[in-house]
Formats: structure tokens, C-alpha cells, sequence
């Protein structure tokens, strides 16, 4: 993921800046103080070119980012917060006016259940019954393989999670899965036979819902309550 692939060269770095300093007696304080919103603009950019992420949060990330290097380079003498919060205000409308792009169901990939089991490109299989899953600057790829699921949590903070559901079964009428997005990205995999719904908030952020359409009454049902921050939820 673009995220993970990001929050790892900037650990990095940060990393060798404070090896430098204790060897080489390299100021990074210095530079790791002033130089700090630079990371805010990469994280923006790079939601701005990746096609699954919201563009308004890229563009907020950018302007943050932006503003508070500005002023730590002393490009600009104000309270900079007194000028931010008007303009994600600005942005959330924005975002509210713009049409959501709904991608046709033909476009979902297809599959079948033993392709998706043989597949060997997640890093963790789980039959656990309840998911609970957190990343924070880091990404995380799973596939869950339980009988009886039941729901569970996904928090993403700044980082990507995938999630396979497809090797899953839910015994009941229904289970509810809370998932909570801020500066990330989740993608959820589901069998064609779930229903899925999606209720939540979304700020500058938002959710997809790409799965087939099933007018089964007794179909089990997948209940997704979201809170999505300057981020994307992709369901399919």
C-alpha cells in the first residue's frame, strides 16, 4: 500500500536522522521540529494520486501541511490554526456537494471460493470468530476463514488494512462490524452472498459499498457502522 510503503521511508529517515545525531552530532531536532509538516504534504499528495482515497482529505492534508511549513519557515506571521479550521470547514462542504462516484458491479473482481482459499498472497489467515484489528503508520493484509463470524473492529489511523471475508460464514440474521478510519484506508473482501450495509459519518473521507446487489430476505446480512476521517472505505 501507498501509505505503508510512505510510513516506512519517513520512519526510516527519521531513524537515521537521530543515528546521525548520536554519532555524527548531526542537530535532526532541529530539523525534525521545522520540517515535520513536510510529512502532512507527502501524506496528501499521495492520497491525491491514489484512486481509492479522498481527494478533499488529500487536498486538507496538503493545505495543513502546507500552512504549518509556511509558518515554521516564517513564510507566514499568524496563528495558523485561526486559518485552518475555516478552510476544512470550506473543504467538508465541498465534499458534500460533490457527487459520490458509484463504479458498476461488473467491475467487482471476480472469483470463486477455492481460487480464494488457494490464493497465498495474505500475510495472515485467522478463524476467528470476532475480528479485531488495528494498524497505526503501518498496513496489515488478512484473510479470515471463520464458520461462525461475528463481527468484530477495524481501526485503521494513517496506515491500510485489507480484509478477506470470503472464506467466512455468519450463522445469524446478522452481525455488525464497527470499522473507524482516520488518514487510512480499508478494503473489506465479502462472499456474493452477504448483504452488506453501511451506515456512519463520514469527514472529508467516505465509503464505497462495490458488492452485487441480493434481494435474498434470508441472505445473512454484514451491518458496517463507519466513521471515515480523511480516509476511504472500499466494500466488494
Amino acid at each position: 500500500m501507498v501509505s505503508s510503503i510512505i510510513t516506512g521511508i519517513i520512519l526510516i529517515l527519521i531513524g537515521l536522522g537521530f543515528l546521525m545525531k548520536e554519532t555524527m552530532g548531526f542537530d535532526f531536532n532541529f530539523y525534525l521540529k521545522t520540517y515535520w509538516p513536510s510529512a502532512l504534504i507527502i501524506f496528501g499528495l499521495a492520497k491525491l494520486f491514489h484512486r481509492k482515497s479522498s481527494k478533499i482529505g488529500g487536498i486538507a492534508l496538503i493545505l495543513m501541511g502546507g500552512l504549518l511549513q509556511a509558518n515554521f519557515l516564517n513564510f507566514i506571521d499568524y496563528n495558523i490554526w485561526k486559518l485552518f479550521w475555516p478552510i476544512l470547514l470550506i473543504l467538508f462542504g465541498i465534499s458534500l456537494l460533490i457527487p459520490k462516484k458509484h463504479k458498476d458491479n461488473k467491475e467487482v473482481e471476480s472469483f470463486t471460493y477455492d481460487e480464494t482459499i488457494s490464493r497465498p498472497n495474505h500475510k495472515n489467515i485467522s478463524s476467528e470468530n470476532l475480528l479485531r484489528e488495528t494498524v497505526i503508520l503501518s498496513g496489515l493484509s488478512t484473510r479470515n476463514q471463520s464458520t461462525d463470524f461475528k463481527g468484530g473492529t477495524i481501526t485503521s489511523i494513517l496506515g491500510g488494512i485489507d480484509i478477506d471475508l470470503r472464506g467466512a460464514e455468519i450463522q445469524e440474521e446478522e452481525v455488525v462490524l464497527q470499522v473507524s478510519v482516520l488518514l487510512g484506508e480499508v478494503d473489506i473482501l465479502v462472499p456474493p452472498h452477504w448483504r452488506v450495509e453501511i451506515h456512519g459519518t463520514p469527514i472529508l473521507g467516505g465509503w464505497n459499498n462495490k458488492t452485487y446487489f441480493n434481494d435474498d430476505l434470508n441472505a445473512p446480512v454484514l451491518k458496517i457502522k463507519a466513521f471515515v476521517a480523511l480516509g476511504g472505505l472500499d466494500v466488494k
